[in-house]
């Protein structure tokens, strides 16, 4: 540890950070430093000490403070702009710099950026000469614009389909304006897969499998193993767990609605939406009868938007049904909902379980997941009873039900995880 001892007088915050920054962080932060630091932690000696007590009492976060120093930006020149088609027809922007900058012992090269308007406005287009600094330490982001570009910025091309695009309605983004781009169809599919959260399907596997035709959730739902396995970079076990995993595909209601892929529809508007109504089925029906009507957290665009396309979720719920895609009923969030704590891996039906995705079905399902054995839990559900986890020996202890993951899937959860009609 080393001591710095500051001029004795009485100091104001603007003093000390001006002192620290000019005299111990420059002399920290220079070459002869070994290591790459950002700020100091402060910690005030009582009794006018010279070293820190060795009592633990000295050793609690609360009794320090860190202080953080803006960092110089590494200026650099915008040489290209490379552009990605994402969710809803958007193009993201990404700056590629004319030569990397080397920042806290990485090399700087790409710059992700937000939309077209914004790097317009700011003159963010070739030939710019800019400041690069790093968010946080890790992302590297634009902190200043010493000359605009001398270019300007155009529309873009869809990276995909090669047509001019378009400006959206906001007049923020930039947007894929072909209705036939395979681009679309392909970051449709990848989004879809990210909703059903199947293990070691990527989006190159998806990209792979719209290459070869496989363009639609129907054609790949119709996919055999031997189909599977003719094609480049699948083998034997990755055709059959494919095949599988998508045969244990289930959904909520608001999962359903998301699929349907209306800009700001997640599943946590989703969530809300099917609260107000219901069930999805009598949401389908009274939106389509007489709009959406009022609900908190939806504004006059996202409820046009929602009323205006009711049919798009329709569309899509009938589309899972037909693939027999068992969707679970919604249920609203209950107050006195029975509270059951999880302990080992969560595996049903040879289909394994991460604890945020077991939460939300508890949840959706009328129940609550608690993280540990209180006296307000109902019941211990796990890998195996015979086990001898710390949760399992609290529950023996109170007499609480233990059942396995396998048996409240099938028993409690009975009418969640049969298809749909």
């Amino acid at each position: 540890m080393e001591f710095v001892e500051l001029p004795t007088k009485n100091h104001t915050l603007v003093d000390v950070y001006d002192e620290l920054e000019n005299s111990v962080y420059a002399h920290w932060n220079s070459e002869d430093f070994p290591y790459n630091i950002d700020g100091l932690v402060l910690q005030a000696l009582p009794d006018g000490r010279d070293t820190v007590p060795q009592d633990p009492a000295y050793e609690n976060p609360k009794d320090k403070v860190a202080v953080k120093f803006t960092k110089g930006a590494h200026p650099a020149f915008i040489g290209a702009i490379e552009w990605k088609l994402g969710k809803h027809d958007k193009l993201t922007p990404v700056l590629v710099l004319e030569n990397p900058v080397e920042i806290d012992g990485t090399s700087v090269q790409r710059i992700s950026a937000s939309n077209y308007s914004l790097l317009n406005e700011a003159g963010l287009g070739i030939g710019a000469h800019i400041g690069v600094v790093k968010s946080g330490d890790i992302i590297p982001f634009v902190k200043e614009v010493y000359t605009p570009s001398y270019e300007g910025l155009e529309l873009p091309l869809c990276p995909c389909c090669q047509m001019l695009a378009g400006l959206s309605d906001s007049r923020v983004d930039a947007v894929c304006v072909n209705n036939a781009c395979e681009g679309t169809t392909l970051v449709q599919l990848q989004r879809a897969f990210d909703v059903f959260n199947i293990d070691f399907v990527s989006d190159a596997t998806i990209e792979t499998l719209v290459k070869h035709g496989h363009d639609s959730l129907e054609k790949i739902w119709a996919l055999q193993e031997p189909d599977l396995k003719a094609l480049e970079g699948f083998g034997d076990k990755s055709a059959r767990y494919i095949v599988t995993a998508l045969s244990k595909v289930s959904l909520t209601e608001a999962q359903v609605v998301k699929l349907a892929g209306l800009k700001g529809i997640g599943e946590r508007k989703a969530i809300m939406l099917l609260d107000a109504y219901g069930s999805l089925d009598s949401a389908l029906a009274d939106i389509a009868k007489n709009g959406m009507r009022k609900i908190d957290g939806f504004g006059p665009i996202q409820m046009a938007l929602v009323s205006s396309h009711i049919d798009r979720i329709r569309t899509m719920r009938d589309r899972l049904q037909a693939l027999n895609i068992p969707i679970r009923s919604h249920r609203a969030a209950a107050t006195d909902a029975p509270e059951v704590c999880c302990t080992g891996t969560c595996i049903v039906d040879g289909v394994k379980y991460g604890r945020t995705e077991l939460e939300k079905i508890l949840a959706e399902s009328g129940y609550k997941m608690v993280s540990s054995v209180t006296k307000a839990c109902d019941m211990v559900i796990c890998e195996s009873p015979e086990g001898n986890s710390s949760k399992l020996k609290m529950a023996r202890k109170k007499g609480l039900p233990i059942k396995t993951y396998e048996d409240f899937f099938h028993d409690s959860l009975q009418q969640d995880i049969s298809p749909a009609p």
